[in-house]
């Protein structure tokens, strides 16, 4: 018990030491159209992400509060790659990988398996219905494609190494739909 009490002084001693007790407090300087427009992107409900990534930003430079700064380090940082990098990370894990995730495909078990029985098809749906159903990315999730757009032309050498897991699986989806 006092280890744990003692882990958790030093953190606390460490917050302080980093001017973070107050932290849960901070607003965002920069608000999502400001964003999107550095970003030249449409606001969407991958806005929520990316304005996480900015307040982490935030947070690595507490002396820069204004939005006009915000809005030059994302310009900066989309040059070097950091936010870049950042956001792509999070759009795939956070976005993109559960939207596709959801996607059916019959040569696949809900497992991520290959499916080695014979299975029978499933009762007829109509078009529409079933395509949301089953590829959430093409119905009223379709912000996804063009979130994956900017993801695709926005990697890196490192950031598609780093993502590869991440990315793959929803780019053969698309490969693999006859509709995409």
């Amino acid at each position: 018990m006092t280890v744990i009490l003692g882990d958790y002084r030093d953190f606390l001693t460490r917050l302080k030491k980093l001017d973070l007790l107050d932290a849960y407090n901070l607003k965002p300087v920069l608000d999502g159209k400001a964003l999107a427009k550095a970003l030249a992107m449409k606001p969407g409900p991958w806005m929520k992400d990316a304005l996480d990534v900015v307040m982490a930003w935030q947070l690595r430079n507490p002396d820069s509060a204004s939005a006009e700064e915000a809005i030059q380090a994302v310009k900066i940082g989309q040059k070097h790659g950091e936010l870049t990098s950042s956001l792509i990370t999070h759009f795939l894990r956070l976005t993109i990988r559960p939207l596709f995730a959801k996607t059916s495909h019959p040569a696949v078990t809900a497992q991520g398996r290959k499916v080695t029985t014979t299975v029978l098809p499933k009762r007829f749906r109509g078009s529409e219905e079933s395509e949301e159903v089953t590829k959430p990315w093409k119905g009223r999730d379709d912000y996804a494609l063009a979130l994956l757009r900017w993801i695709v032309l926005s990697l890196d050498e490192r950031s598609a190494e780093q993502n590869w897991p991440l990315l793959i699986p929803p780019l053969l989806t698309i490969v693999d739909d006859t509709d995409a």
